[in-house]
């Protein structure tokens, strides 16, 4: 009798623990959806309250916030009678380079898995994983969108893991490459 309760408290505890993983994958993704398909209109429905602004920019805080991270921003950036969005959330700090590398595979797999919504067509994000090294300072990962109708033709979500000082962070940014390319090859 006790072996049976011993197993029965230990399955349930796995249970409670993958349910709970779960609800915080399926909120990342839908949060990062919801990000994401604010694009299409320069995150104006989860766009909060301005926190800095100069000739060039102006930085607002994200109304939508991805399970245990702080709060993400929204930039807009204007030049010349034009202006572009994006939208960048810190999402883990660590110490320990294996633990953030570990992290930075987990929120892979949960960014590939996002399907936004754009009217009735359902959105992918695609890239290919390549792990971080503990040798390179900085490591990213572009996630194309799929199909690149509309307002997505040029827009990418970046998974980014940087060394800084003493910690290694994990952060999410949403943003149209047209402006690097606008940069590489002149206007």
């Amino acid at each position: 009798m006790k072996p049976f309760l011993i197993v029965t408290v230990l399955l349930l505890s796995v249970a409670t623990l993958a349910q709970k993983t779960s609800n915080t994958d399926s909120s990342f993704k839908k949060i990062l959806s919801l990000v994401v398909e604010s694009y299409s209109t320069n995150f104006s429905n989860v766009k909060g309250e301005l926190l800095n602004r100069d000739a060039q920019s102006a930085e607002y805080e994200c109304l939508l916030h991805l399970p245990g991270t702080e709060t993400g921003s929204i930039a807009e950036y204007i030049s010349e009678g034009d202006s572009s969005w994006s939208w960048k959330n810190a999402l883990y700090q660590a110490d320990d380079f294996a633990e953030a590398k570990e992290h930075f595979r987990k929120i892979f797999l949960m960014v590939r898995s996002t399907n936004p919504m754009l009217g009735h067509s359902v959105l992918s994000l695609a890239a290919s994983y390549k792990a971080p090294e503990e040798n390179i300072p900085f490591s990213t990962i572009r996630f194309a969108i799929y199909p690149a109708l509309g307002p997505y033709k040029n827009v990418v979500v970046d998974l980014s893991m940087e060394y800084k000082v003493a910690y290694w962070e994990t952060s999410l940014q949403v943003y149209n490459t047209a402006e690097e390319e606008h940069a590489l090859h002149g206007r």
